[in-house]
């Protein structure tokens, strides 16, 4: 059965220790005036106990509702490969979260109604003439569209006429049902 009803660890002390690892880099950066926590990282203890349970039913399920060891190891390092990735992604393309945000809000404030999808949108063109100054390059653009559609802010929409972000909260509206997918 692959949805188990619950998935316990064995032994919580590598899950202990991430919480901790985490804690002084949210340290180390609150020290420096300019950065912020990246989210990914507010969120690695999740990540990793949500790998650790995919790979619990796919490797080593057995009917055993006990992850082990190895496993949670192996969820914390590719969790940890995946952060640095990110990271470097981010750094390499100078995107900080506030742009993220700016690009976010501009988004927010942007959108028309687009008859032929049905949809509050904004369209990618708008943003590389008009959204924040920094991320007017495309390759900026496209790593900071990406980062929001990753944590289900956004959702793309490619058209024949060309592409467009759909906000899944535009705040001066009513709430919208946010459409997450699973």
């Amino acid at each position: 059965d692959l949805f188990a009803p619950s998935l316990a660890l064995r032994d919580t002390a590598q899950i202990e220790k991430l919480e901790h690892d985490k804690e002084l880099y949210r340290i180390q950066l609150s020290a420096d005036d300019q950065s912020q926590s990246p989210q990914f990282i507010q969120r690695a203890t999740e990540h990793t106990l949500r790998l650790a349970g995919v790979m619990h039913a796919f490797l080593a399920g057995n009917g055993n509702n006990v992850i082990n060891d190895d496993l949670t190891r192996s969820a914390i390092q590719m969790m940890k490969e995946y952060s640095g990735r990110y990271q470097q992604a981010v750094d390499y393309h100078e995107i900080t979260e506030a742009l993220i945000q700016a690009l976010l809000t501009f988004i927010q404030q942007h959108t028309h109604y687009h008859p032929t999808l049905n949809l509050r949108v904004t369209s990618k063109t708008l943003l590389l003439q008009k959204g924040p100054s920094k991320l007017r390059k495309k390759d900026q653009l496209d790593v900071a569209l990406a980062i929001l559609e990753l944590r289900k802010d956004i959702q793309i929409k490619r058209a024949a006429n060309g592409t467009y972000i759909i906000p899944y909260i535009i705040p001066e509206t009513a709430p919208l049902i946010r459409m997450r997918q699973t």
